[in-house]
C-alpha cells in the first residue's frame, strides 16, 4: 500500500481550537480510504500561508523530497499556499514524480490542463491576500487619522475596546511620566533607569520584570507625548488620548538619548557638583570630603588652582545675593514697568501668533493632502519623501515656538523680580534643594582661581548689584531712580524669556 503524508493548516492559534482541523482531517482520511492508501504521517500548523518560512510546512517538504512518502495530500491548494513561492514548491513535488491531490480541488498536476486550472486558482488565492492586506492598511491608517492606535495599548494606558482611545494606567502611568523625567534630568542610565523604576513597581504589559529594552522603547514612543506615528510613511497624527508628558520633555528625553549623554553617576552628590569651574582651565572642580568638611578640588595637575572649601564659596555667594537685595516698593514699582512693557507688545505677539496658528494648519492640510495623494499613487515615492520631509520640518518648527502668552510671562518676570526680596534669605535658611535653585536662578557663573571664588550674577541682578539703585537696601531718590525700574524691568523680562528658551532647549544643556 502506498505511503502518503496529510497537510492540516489554519492562520491562527485561535482558529485551531475550532473545528476546522477536524474538518480537514476528516476530509482526507475520506479521500485517502477511497483511493485506497496510507496516511503514515500527519502535519498540523497553524500559521498564515501568506508568507514563506512556515516551518511545520517546510520540514514536510523536506521529508517529501528525500522520499520518504509516495504523495501529499491536502484539502484543497489555498490550505498549501497563499504565496506563490510555496505554490511553486509543490509544483516541483508533482514534477519529481510525487502525487499531490487536493479534497475540495480536484485537478490533476501531471496534466496540462490541470496544472494551469491548480495555478490559476493559486494566484486567486495569492491575490486575496494581498487584497485582504491592502484593505487591512486601509483601515488602519484610517483609525490613524481619527488619532486611535489600532495596536494593543503601550505600557502605562490600557485598552478600551475598538474604536475607543487609550486611557491611562492608574498604576503604571504615573511611573512612566517619573521615568520621563528622571532621564531628562541627566542622572541617570538606562541601566540605572530600568533598575529605579523597577523598585518603584514598574512591570511590562504582562506584569514581568521591566527591562532596559522596555524603557529605551518607552522614551523613545512619540504616544506617551500624544503623537501617532504610522510607520509606513512616517506621518504624524495628534492621538485623542492624554498625553502622559509633554512634548517639551519628551524632546529633552530625545535630546539626551541621541547625544548618550549621560557618562556615569557620582558617588557623592555635592551641591555645587558640575557648576564650579576652575578660573585657570576651565574644568569642572571636582567635590570630595576629608575630614568633615567639602572640598572642590581642580584634578589638572598642570593648574595653579587647587582647593576651595564649600564653606569658603557660600560664604561668597551670600555677599553677593546681600547686594542685589531691594526693598519692596522699588520692586513693585519695577513690576509695574515691566507689565507696561509686555502690554505694549501685546498687539504684536497676538499678530504673530494668529499668523503662526494659520501656517501650521495650511502645514498639517498639506501634509494630509500629500500623503493621500501618495497612497492613491498620484505622485511617486521620490517627490513624497522630498516633499513629506520638508513638510515635518516646516511643522515642527512651528509647533514648536508657540508664543508665551502674556499672562504666564508675567508670571515668569515676577518670579524673577520677586528674587530681589527673597534670595538671600531663601539661600541662607533654605534646605539643599533651594540653595541650589536660588544659585541656578541668580548666578551665571562660578568660578576659582588659585584659591578665590568668584560669583558672577545674572541680569538683571548683576545691574542691580552695580547700580546706584541698591544703597544699603534704599532706592536712590535722585534723578537716577526714574531710569533704573525701567532698565529692570527690561532686564527682568529678558531673563524671563531666557528661562523660558532654556527649558525648551533643555535637551541642549
Amino acid at each position: 500500500m502506498s505511503s502518503y503524508f496529510a497537510y492540516t493548516r489554519v492562520s491562527t492559534e485561535k482558529q485551531g481550537e475550532g473545528v476546522s482541523l477536524v474538518e480537514q482531517r476528516a476530509a482526507i482520511q475520506a479521500l485517502a480510504a477511497r483511493m485506497g492508501v496510507e496516511i503514515t504521517r500527519w502535519f498540523e500548523e497553524r500559521q498564515t500561508a501568506a508568507k514563506k518560512g512556515r516551518p511545520v510546512f517546510g520540514e514536510m517538504m523536506r521529508l517529501l523530497r528525500s522520499g520518504r512518502a509516495d504523495g501529499l495530500l491536502m484539502h484543497r491548494i489555498d490550505r498549501s499556499a497563499r504565496n506563490l513561492r510555496d505554490w511553486v514548491a509543490v509544483g516541483d513535488l508533482a514534477d519529481d514524480g510525487i502525487d499531490v491531490r487536493f479534497v475540495i480541488d480536484q485537478v490533476d498536476l501531471n496534466t496540462r490542463g490541470g496544472r494551469i486550472t491548480a495555478d490559476i486558482q493559486a494566484v486567486i488565492a495569492a491575490d486575496y491576500v494581498r487584497n485582504l492586506r491592502e484593505e487591512s492598511l486601509k483601515g488602519i491608517y484610517g483609525r490613524y487619522k481619527q488619532g486611535l492606535l489600532p495596536l494593543p495599548a503601550p505600557i502605562g494606558y490600557l485598552d478600551c475596546g475598538g474604536g475607543k482611545p487609550k486611557e491611562i494606567d492608574p498604576l503604571k502611568g504615573p511611573l512612566v511620566e517619573e521615568a520621563f523625567e528622571l532621564y531628562a534630568t541627566g542622572e541617570y542610565s538606562l541601566e540605572s533607569l530600568r533598575q529605579k523604576m523597577h523598585e518603584r513597581g514598574l512591570r511590562n504589559t504582562r506584569d514581568g520584570p521591566i527591562t532596559k529594552n522596555n524603557i529605551a522603547h518607552i522614551l523613545r514612543n512619540r504616544f506617551y507625548a500624544g503623537t501617532l506615528v504610522y510607520k509606513r510613511t512616517g506621518e504624524l497624527f495628534d492621538g485623542q488620548h492624554a498625553a502622559l508628558v509633554t512634548k517639551k520633555l519628551f524632546e529633552t528625553v530625545q535630546g539626551r538619548l541621541n547625544r548618550k549623554a549621560v557618562k556615569g553617576i557620582s558617588k557623592h552628590n555635592f551641591l555645587y557638583r558640575r557648576l564650579l569651574r576652575c578660573a585657570l582651565c576651565s574644568r569642572f572642580m571636582v567635590g570630595e570630603r576629608q575630614k568633615g568638611r567639602v572640598y572642590y578640588r581642580c584634578h589638572n595637575r598642570a593648574c595653579e588652582t587647587t582647593t576651595v572649601r564649600e564653606d569658603v564659596l557660600e560664604s561668597h555667594i551670600q555677599q553677593r545675593l546681600r547686594s542685589i537685595k531691594l526693598d519692596d516698593e522699588l520692586v513693585d514699582e519695577i513690576v509695574r514697568e515691566a507689565e507696561s512693557l509686555v502690554q505694549a507688545e501685546k498687539r504684536e505677539s497676538e499678530t504673530n501668533r494668529r499668523t503662526q496658528a494659520a501656517s501650521l494648519a495650511k502645514a498639517k492640510s498639506q501634509l494630509s493632502s500629500l500623503t493621500a495623494a501618495f497612497v492613491s499613487r498620484e505622485i511617486d515615492q521620490l517627490s513624497y519623501d522630498v516633499t513629506k520631509a520638508d513638510l515635518i520640518e516646516r511643522i515642527e518648527a512651528l509647533d514648536g515656538t508657540d508664543g508665551k502668552p502674556e499672562a504666564d510671562l508675567l508670571d515668569e518676570v515676577r518670579s524673577v523680580l520677586e528674587l530681589f526680596r527673597s534670595a538671600q534669605l531663601s539661600y541662607e535658611s533654605g534646605d539643599r534643594e533651594s540653595k541650589l535653585d536660588t544659585v541656578k536662578s541668580t548666578c551665571s557663573n562660578l568660578t576659582v582661581a588659585r584659591r578665590e571664588p568668584s560669583v558672577e550674577l545674572r541680569n538683571p541682578f548683576r545691574r542691580a548689584a552695580s547700580s546706584s539703585c541698591v544703597l544699603s537696601g534704599a532706592p536712590d531718590r535722585g534723578g537716577s531712580r526714574t531710569l533704573c525700574p525701567k532698565q529692570l524691568a527690561r532686564l527682568a523680562i529678558d531673563e524671563a524669556i531666557r528661562r523660558e528658551e532654556e527649558r525648551r532647549q533643555n535637551d541642549d544643556l
